[in-house]
């Protein structure tokens, strides 16, 4: 089986920059060596799937299969609602801290928890 390691590299950089984090960072964040995670994101073929490759998935918030589908040319595997909510409520805390910085931390985790609990009132998360 021939395994697309540039589309994996190439989908691990756009989310690693997406999030903000630079290498060294995602490596830590994800409990795997600098060096091993620089060869997984530039592409560096490899003779079988690495044991890390879920632990930088879950580090990136991915669901778990997403890397394997990539590399294996499937379409990947959609982020789960869980996944979803919780980014939904960090781009709300983000959003609520930048236009208004008066508010506290409890009020900008209310915020976000009303909206939340709106956009499943609504049926859309």
């Amino acid at each position: 089986m021939d395994l697309d390691w540039v589309a994996l590299g190439e989908e691990l950089r756009a989310t690693r920059l997406q999030l903000g984090l630079t290498m060294e960072a995602l490596a830590e964040k994800a409990g795997v060596s600098r060096m091993t995670y620089h060869k997984v994101e530039k592409g560096e073929t490899r003779g079988r799937i690495p044991p890390s490759l879920p632990k930088i998935e879950e580090a990136l918030g991915w669901p778990s299969g997403r890397a394997t589908a990539i590399l294996t040319g499937q379409r990947p595997v959609k982020a789960v609602k869980a996944d979803l909510s919780s980014e939904l409520e960090r781009s709300i805390s983000l959003a609520a801290i930048a236009t208004r910085g008066d508010l506290t931390a409890a009020e900008i985790q209310e915020l976000s928890q009303r909206v939340l609990a709106d956009l499943h009132a609504r049926g859309l998360l």
